[in-house]
């Protein structure tokens, strides 16, 4: 996970989202060994890359997908936070996939609030 102190602007002087693209695409660096995470966490994060994949009809997404990044918006965003409280009973703000916009990401928030 890399932050940025500014977000990338354009010529145009908006967000420069080809720039961040970029960004996103550096190899990730592993946070943790495979094997740390219980199999039900690796269950929950399994299913919302299959989510992630399904919404945005990309095959190629993974855990660490943003999915600002991979080409979804804020309708997908708040299906993605229904899909999850339908399944897991647990009640998100429909912001929080905007804090959260990663599978790994966002089940670590949902296992919080279980």
């Amino acid at each position: 996970l890399t932050q940025l102190s500014t977000l990338p602007i354009n010529a145009s002087g908006k967000i420069d989202y080809m720039r961040l693209a970029e960004l996103a695409s550096a190899p990730p660096r592993p946070t943790e060994q495979p094997g740390d995470r219980s199999s039900v966490d690796d269950d929950l994060v399994a299913w919302l890359v299959r989510l992630w994949r399904d919404m945005l009809d990309d095959p190629g997404l993974h855990a660490d997908s943003n999915l600002f990044l991979s080409g979804g918006q804020s309708l997908i965003a708040i299906s993605i936070v229904d899909h999850v409280r339908n399944r897991y009973e647990v009640d998100l703000p429909p912001l929080t996939i905007f804090d959260y916009p990663t599978p790994r990401g966002l089940a670590a928030r949902v296992r919080a609030k279980l």
